[in-house]
């Protein structure tokens, strides 16, 4: 009995063993890939930097003859700012006979009731501007632009999103950039209508602001592919055509197309300096919707891409510069992985916590939540915005995109092994300064609010065992995925209890 019993023993102990090393395996795992990416960000800010100095041209007026543009304007179910767009772009300060206007309108509301509205007004005025409709939506936004690519009449073609609200100027500040023929497509940066109208808007004007204002510039300084984001940008036609025009097969036929057109050797340029209003999705719902479907289609576009990026002759800083941005959502799938193990991993910590915090919580703090701080405090500075009160907006932001990775890993995996999917559009409810001209349509209850909420107590239970194991240093950094986790979904809970929501099939 005695022999049985310390075999029993032995063998319980080697299997607590193997538990203990497979946990902190897949930890270090975890924290090596997030610390790639944090070393990309780093990346990034640096060359941002490099190009702080850059005067961007300024436009020209002494052209002797102006190139005909095409702007395309693809709506769906956009009541609330289909008028506010129309108005908007007619009054480009650009010859009105090098203008021709697409309205592109697949809208089974009273959206085209609206746009018949101030495209009669317009055309009274000797604006050419059409209303094109499709019998089906087949091929959704880039099947409508393919659409009205087919009857575009214009050298360059500009496309603007519903809610966006561009200043007179925009197409003279970016034609000039096509004076060099191998420039195919220009894109500017985005601003924010209602960028103060909620935490949830703070954190998503500091969010897209850090794509703008650092990693844009800084791929465009670095010489690497950058991404058309699907609004806000003027491409050459030819450029379009010779990539293999608009195709559907992906969520993000932006980036998509961008990508191809870059292999195919032409050259896109971004101009921060030039800045188009938009509005920020004001319901977690909304906001959650859009970010599945960035996610998703750029894992799509990853899949497709890279491995003819990779087999074909590019510059390996080219290459590794792809593949990171492509790949970035997976960061998701790491954050998921990183809460599951948070309890193990704390609990089966190493007996010299020296060597612990030394080995696993430096290069997390140094290389991930390092390199987010360092990246936000610089998209602080070049907008101009006040430093007061930052102290509190990145914990925020870094809880929301903690809080995302339940979304975003849905959207990962559904971007891997699954089909082009359906195209679902961001609700827009028509934003003047600060206030809501009109309400939007409600959204359906998101299960994956369940699931944020239970990753939120699972996570105050790690801050919990942090704090019997006398892991303190841990305990911020487990702060912000429980406040991610449970912001996200009880929002998402209180959302769908006011629009009277019933649960998504």
């Amino acid at each position: 009995m005695g022999v049985a019993t310390l075999v029993k023993s032995s063998l319980g102990k080697n299997r607590t063993d193997i538990v203990k090393q497979l946990t902190l395996v897949l930890y270090f795992i975890c924290l090596a890939l997030l610390s790639i990416y944090g070393a990309h960000i780093y990346w990034l800010v640096y060359w941002e930097r490099r190009d702080a100095k850059r005067k961007q041209q300024k436009p020209r007026d002494d052209r002797t003859a102006w190139p005909m543009v095409t702007i395309q304007l693809p709506l769906y179910n956009e009541p609330a700012v289909a008028a506010r767009l129309i108005d908007a772009v007619v009054a480009f300060d650009y010859p009105k006979d090098r203008l021709e206007f697409q309205v592109l309108d697949d809208s089974d509301d009273e959206t085209p009731d609206v746009i018949r509205e101030r495209v009669a007004v317009h055309r009274r005025n000797g604006i050419d501007i059409v209303h094109i409709r499709r019998s089906v939506r087949t091929g959704y936004k880039a099947g409508a632009l393919a659409h009205g690519l087919t009857q575009a009449r214009g050298e360059f073609i500009a496309v603007f999103d519903a809610d966006n609200v561009p200043q007179p100027s925009f197409i003279k500040e970016l034609i000039d950039e096509f004076d060099d023929p191998n420039v195919g497509m220009a894109q500017a940066r985005w601003d924010h209508l209602n960028v103060n109208r909620t935490l949830l808007s703070r954190a998503q004007a500091m969010y897209l602001d850090g794509h703008f204002f650092i990693e844009q510039k800084g791929r465009n300084a670095a010489g690497v592919f950058l991404n058309f984001n699907g609004t806000a940008g003027i491409w050459r036609k030819t450029a379009i055509e010779s990539s293999g025009g608009w195709l559907a097969d992906t969520l993000t036929e932006d980036l998509d197309l961008s990508y191809r057109a870059q292999m195919r050797g032409w050259r896109l340029v971004y101009r921060p300096d030039v800045a188009v209003p938009s509005e920020l999705p004001n319901d977690v719902r909304a906001f959650k919707l859009q970010q599945y479907r960035w996610a998703r289609g750029t894992v799509q576009t990853a899949r497709k891409t890279l491995p003819l990026l990779w087999r074909g002759s590019f510059p390996i800083k080219t290459k590794l510069a792809a593949t990171l941005h492509l790949t970035t959502k997976f960061i998701a799938i790491l954050m998921v992985a990183m809460t599951v193990l948070l309890v193990p991993a704390l609990w089966y910590r190493w007996d010299s916590w020296v060597l612990k915090f030394a080995v696993v919580d430096c290069p997390l703090f140094v290389l991930a939540t390092g390199s987010m701080s360092i990246f936000y405090h610089r998209v602080q500075k070049v907008t101009g915005r006040s430093e007061q009160g930052l102290w509190w907006r990145m914990p925020l932001l870094m809880s929301v995109g903690i809080g995302l990775t339940i979304t975003n890993s849905g959207a990962v995996l559904d971007g891997l092994f699954g089909g082009a999917g359906t195209f679902q559009r961001t609700p827009k409810l028509g934003v003047v300064g600060e206030k809501i001209a009109r309400l939007g349509s409600s959204l359906p209850f998101q299960p994956s609010a369940l699931l944020e909420l239970l990753s939120g107590l699972y996570a105050l239970c790690a801050i919990a065992v942090a704090l019997i194991e006398g892991v303190w240093v841990a305990v911020p950094f487990l702060i912000t995925f429980m406040v991610g986790y449970l912001y996200l979904g009880w929002q998402g809970l209180i959302a769908s209890w006011r629009s009277g929501s019933k649960l998504a099939d």
